[in-house]
This record gives structure tokens, C-alpha cells and sequence, in this order.
């Protein structure tokens, strides 16, 4: 009876003060709420040129098969009222504005927007940064995935994270020499100064890396310059050395979102190439790419897609992820 009466007592008190706190907590969040709507419905919008949009072709595959739909999922004012061209025939898709700017956009607001985490007051790599506590974390966990799939590769001496972020893999990762390239003004602090990572352009070096780490980059790329990035990538490899790659399944988020089936805190933003697993190997062998292994995205349906990859790369290792994974190698001829 004792028990059952403390038990209801506690209940009280909580709800007491549930409804003391979560007026509170609800009035910031509708504020911040309503503040995030105006800045996006004051959003400069964008002009596309028809005749400029007619015509493009799809960097992946040269077809000129597309469609045009509009840019779901957004959060800031620099992707509210863009619209994706997406090929039909290889899923390939992106925004068709010629030299988007993005340069600004992930120097300045996109740790802000997404990574807090990395503009901490303390450093990054010290115990007062709470993604060493928490039991999950997405970029942290995702690093260390990474790190465990490569063990295949037997010792790497040096290594190139396209993309590095705060270094999460290069922290985990076992090499010599650690390179990144990176964008973000408070990534390339942390990465300079608490992880001594070496912080350059991609190109710098030519027939230097056995290895270049890219995951969750090249979705930021934007489809004028893609091409680019991948010759880029494969002349900086020695002849041998490897490509590792994870992107999300774009051609399937864009799928699942044109068809409304959204989760309410899903986001696209600030992805401006959306991949198949054939769109991504179509520009990895336009590059110069060999191709070890591949994830099968599913697009347009998975037993579709799967026959006709399976055709197509006899050789390659196919398997089925949640992600966007591809092992590339820079042939040794070249």
C-alpha cells in the first residue's frame, strides 16, 4: 500500500511539473518555428532559364530523358524554391543551376544549420563535447564503420578524407600521413590544430594516396563540376590505390518523397546530387574507375536493378545496404 501510494505521488509531482515546464518548452519551439517559416518566405526566388534547362543532359549516362520536380525537404533560405532535374532512365539527379553557389553556403552556414557539435567552446576531442557520452551518434558511429570495412585493405601509409568534417574517421583511421580537404572554417581549426591533419586542396598531390575516403560528400557536389572532382580524386591515388565511397540512396529518398511518403523531420537539404548505384559506377567508369564492390540502391526496383548491374560489372562484389557504398580502385595501368 506504502509503495502503491509513493508510486502515486511521484506521478503527481511529475505531471505538476510537466505542466509547469512544457508551455514553456512548446512557446520556444513555435517561436523558433515561426521564425525559420518567415526566413524561408522571404527567400530571394531563384530564375531558371527554360531553354537552359531543355537543354541539359544527365552528366551520368548523356541521356536527355528528364523531368523536372521540386526541391523537397529544405530548411534554409538558400534551397527554398529549387527545383532537381532527375533522369529517367539511370535515376541520376540534381540542381540545374550552373555554378550554384555553394562555397559560401558551407563556410559559413552549414556547420551552424547541421553540425553544432563542431563549434563547441571547448575542443572537439575532449571529454566536455557530448557525442563521447552518448550511446549513439550518426557522423561518430558512422566513422568507425567505415574504419572497421577497410581493415580489408591490409596497411595504408597515406590517406585522403575528401570531406573530412572535425576528422572523425582520420581520428579513428591508422596511418602515417592524414590529408584532408575541407571546407568548413571549424572543421579545418580542429582538424589543423587538435588532430595535426594535414588540410589542402584536392589536386594538390598527383599519384600520392592508397587510399581517398569520401563519405557523405559527393551528394554536395553540384553536376557541373562532379566530373571534375572524380578525375581529380583519380589522379591524386597512386595506380592501385583505393576509392571508398558512401553516399545516401538518392534516387530512392527522391522516390519516397515525390511520392509523399516523408517522415515529418526527414530533410534533403543541403544535398544537391542525388545517386543510383548506376548513376554513381556510370561517372566512377567515365573517370577512369575500376569498380571492386557495390551497394545496390534499389533503383527503380531492386530486382530490376540487381540483374541488370550484375550484367553489366561480372566482376564486382554486389551487396545490399542501407547506404550507397562503393570500394573504386585506380587501375594500376593507369
Amino acid at each position: 500500500m506504502k509503495i502503491s501510494m509513493m508510486w502515486y505521488a511521484r506521478k503527481i509531482l511529475m505531471k505538476k511539473a510537466k505542466q509547469k515546464l512544457f508551455p514553456t518548452i512548446r512557446k520556444t519551439k513555435i517561436e523558433e518555428i515561426k521564425i525559420s517559416l518567415d526566413n524561408i518566405r522571404v527567400a530571394p526566388s531563384p530564375r531558371f532559364s527554360i531553354s537552359d534547362l531543355a537543354r541539359q543532359t544527365c552528366v551520368a549516362c548523356g541521356k536527355s530523358d528528364i523531368e523536372i520536380l521540386r526541391y523537397p525537404a529544405f530548411k534554409s533560405q538558400v534551397f527554398a524554391g529549387l527545383v532537381l532535374a532527375s533522369c529517367k532512365i539511370c535515376g541520376f539527379a540534381w540542381v540545374p543551376i550552373p555554378k550554384f553557389p555553394l562555397d559560401d553556403y558551407y563556410k559559413h552556414h552549414y556547420a551552424d544549420d547541421f553540425r553544432v557539435e563542431r563549434v563547441i567552446n571547448a575542443k572537439f576531442y575532449s571529454p566536455e563535447n557530448p557525442i563521447w557520452t552518448l550511446s549513439t551518434h550518426k557522423v561518430r558511429d558512422r566513422a568507425k564503420r567505415h574504419v572497421k570495412a577497410l581493415e580489408v585493405l591490409g596497411p595504408v601509409k597515406r590517406v585522403l578524407d575528401l570531406g573530412a568534417g572535425e576528422g572523425l574517421f582520420l581520428h579513428f583511421f591508422d596511418a602515417d600521413e592524414k590529408h584532408a580537404v575541407e571546407p568548413d572554417k571549424n572543421s579545418v581549426r580542429i582538424l589543423k590544430t587538435e588532430l595535426n591533419v594535414s588540410v589542402e586542396a584536392l589536386g594538390d598531390r598527383t599519384d600520392y594516396f592508397d587510399l581517398v575516403q569520401c563519405s557523405h560528400t559527393l551528394e554536395h557536389f553540384t553536376y557541373d563540376n562532379i566530373r571534375e572532382i572524380l578525375e581529380k580524386t583519380l589522379r591524386t591515388l597512386r595506380p592501385g590505390g583505393h576509392f571508398h565511397i558512401e553516399v545516401p540512396r538518392g534516387a530512392v529518398q527522391l522516390a519516397h518523397f515525390t511520392a509523399g511518403k516523408r517522415g515529418r523531420t526527414h530533410r534533403l537539404e543541403p544535398h544537391t546530387l542525388f545517386y543510383s548505384t548506376e548513376s554513381l559506377l556510370n561517372l566512377l567508369d567515365q573517370a577512369g574507375f575500376d569498380i571492386k564492390e557495390a551497394s545496390v540502391c534499389g533503383w527503380p526496383r531492386p530486382s530490376t536493378s540487381l540483374k541488370k548491374l550484375q550484367k553489366r560489372y561480372p566482376e564486382t562484389a554486389l551487396m545490399q545496404t542501407p547506404w550507397l557504398t562503393v570500394l573504386a580502385r585506380r587501375p594500376q595501368r593507369g
